[in-house]
């Protein structure tokens, strides 16, 4: 949904504060979710750290990084934005080297160059670095 979505935002919701948009986006897949929540009740009542821990995932984490994104939106425009979600890949294999000693190979770091490439591409990183490379001007 992330292709149909940016845009949509981008062009149907510009004049909106970011924080509005996270807010609805958040409230809506929430109560979308609500009919489910009957089937996924647990065995027993989480401990107040579990409850605080998963406030703090969605208020610190969740609604932050979407109030960020949609304010990526209206400013750099949906396809440029989009390329943040490209690098989640890339953190995970990260994370997963440094906190889980996971063994990271010749093509998982093929991969990131390639997607790092592309995110330069996308957002004109290379045609900037390499017209001050050899210091050519925009005409």
């Amino acid at each position: 949904m992330y292709a149909i979505a940016a845009p949509y935002i981008k062009k149907q919701l510009a004049g909106v504060p970011s924080v509005a948009i996270a807010t609805g986006s958040q409230l809506g897949a929430a109560l979308l979710l609500l009919p489910a929540m009957p089937f996924t009740m647990p065995q027993k009542t989480p401990a107040i750290t579990v409850i605080f821990a998963v406030f703090a995932l969605a208020l610190l984490s969740t609604a932050f990084a979407y109030i960020l994104y949609f304010r990526l939106i209206q400013n750099i425009g949906s396809t440029k934005a989009l390329t943040v979600a490209y690098i989640i890949p890339l953190f995970a294999i990260l994370w997963g080297a440094i906190v889980l000693n996971e063994a990271v190979t010749r093509s998982m770091m093929l991969g990131c160059g390639l997607v790092l490439l592309g995110i330069a591409i996308a957002n004109d990183l290379l045609s900037i670095m390499l017209r001050n490379m050899f210091g050519l001007t925009n005409k």
